[in-house]
């Protein structure tokens, strides 16, 4: 990987131990909780050595920037403000003072957004709370991991530096569960595409076999291991070939491992640099290890709740023909009862035009589009509270 793309280094951490990071972290949070008598000094002191070890691997300024950024701190404070959710009355150490350069640095960036690029955040429904294991506050570690939609692999398009790649979703998933739990959260196009004429009986379609189910195999690339999925009996090491290929070019040898016996906290990553998920045999997806922190007591805390999508990026959707509001979720073809060949339909347009009392009203072919279900229910949730705000106002 470091090979082939350049990245920029600034935004890319040390390698880490998930686990062993966040146990000694853990140490430093129980050191000040629990220390019953301790002076104002010492505490700026332990504060300090917590959040430096925060941030410590942060280098979005270095220390022309810091005196440029001090100079200009009376401007920007007041037109850029961002929460950063610290406790009122900490001391002015030089770990808050950078966390507040950051923040004023992510808030000049969010006002240069388009609002029409932010991602759309998925909420959590109270039917989603599932009661059963917890996981620990201050102990238990979550995990917040960028998948980025594939794009072509090929030097006619390009150098690989140069090519645009676009942010798919987040995932925010508990350090205890595994790799392969990950894999389960990661919804592709190419997952989905394999569609059969449903007229007759469009529930049907629900139910029928997809390429994700068709095909199992795929791994992640992760610090020189392939983790493949063998939970599947018909499984295959797709990660074979690319190894006595780098072999064959002195790339040097790489580990094997099973994705499903791979709990997440167990990885050494380096934070901020892009890794690879690759499934259906050449569809490639860049992984990015984002964030992580220990679990707060205001999460959710009960861990069949997650890994769960927490936010999704805007995308060009196809629109229903007829409503030309909900994302298209129907393909007509050979209709004798619309001008339009194929015909693009939403679930309610579908079932309303073309059935009556379940039963099918004219002659067409309909095949179900192969569309992503995390962005569809996203996008009817953001449809949703758009018409109960006008509803109430």
């Amino acid at each position: 990987m470091d090979k082939v793309y350049r990245f920029d280094p600034a935004k890319i951490t040390e390698k880490y131990n998930i686990k062993e990071c966040f146990n000694e972290y853990s140490k430093l949070i129980d050191q000040l909780e629990h220390d019953e008598v301790i002076t104002n000094e010492n505490k700026s002191k332990k504060l300090d050595e917590i959040y430096n070890f925060r941030i410590k691997n942060i280098n979005y300024f270095d220390e022309e920037d810091d005196e440029s950024n001090d100079a200009e701190n009376n401007t920007t404070t007041n037109q850029y403000e961002y929460n950063l959710g610290l406790p009122q009355g900490l001391p002015n150490i030089p770990a808050i003072q950078k966390l507040k350069l950051l923040a004023e640095k992510y808030a000049k960036e969010e006002k240069k957004k388009s609002l029409y690029k932010q991602p759309i955040y998925v909420p959590i429904n109270n039917t989603e709370i599932i009661e059963g294991e917890k996981s620990i506050p201050g102990k238990d570690i979550l995990i917040e991991i960028r998948i980025f939609n594939p794009f072509v692999a090929d030097s006619r398009h390009g150098p690989p530096s140069k090519r645009k790649i676009s942010l798919s979703r987040v995932i925010s998933i508990l350090g205890c569960q595994t790799l392969a739990d990950l894999r389960d959260k990661i919804s592709c196009v190419s997952d989905l595409s394999v569609s059969y004429e449903s007229s007759n009986d469009p529930s049907a379609a629900q139910h029928l076999l997809s390429n994700k189910n068709l095909y199992k195999s795929g791994f992640f690339y992760i610090e020189n291991t392939f983790y493949n999925d063998m939970r599947d009996k018909n499984n295959h090491d797709n990660s074979a070939v690319i190894r006595e290929w780098a072999e064959a070019k002195n790339f040097g040898k790489f580990s094997v491992e099973k994705m499903e016996e791979t709990k997440i906290e167990s990885l050494n990553v380096r934070f901020g640099y892009p890794w690879v998920y690759q499934h259906q045999g050449t569809c490639e997806h860049l992984v990015v290890f984002a964030d992580a922190r220990l679990i707060n007591p205001d999460d959710h805390l009960a861990i069949k709740n997650y890994p769960r999508v927490d936010r999704i990026s805007c995308i060009r959707n196809s629109s229903c023909l007829l409503c030309a509001d909900k994302p298209v979720y129907w393909i007509t073809i050979d209709s004798d009862r619309v001008p339009h060949n194929p015909c693009y339909f939403c679930k309610k347009c579908f079932k309303s035009f073309n059935y009556i009392d379940g039963k099918k009203i004219g002659n067409f072919k309909a095949y179900r589009f192969p569309c992503d279900p995390d962005i569809i229910e996203a996008i009817e949730n953001k449809s949703r509270v758009k018409i109960e705000l006008m509803d109430q106002s």
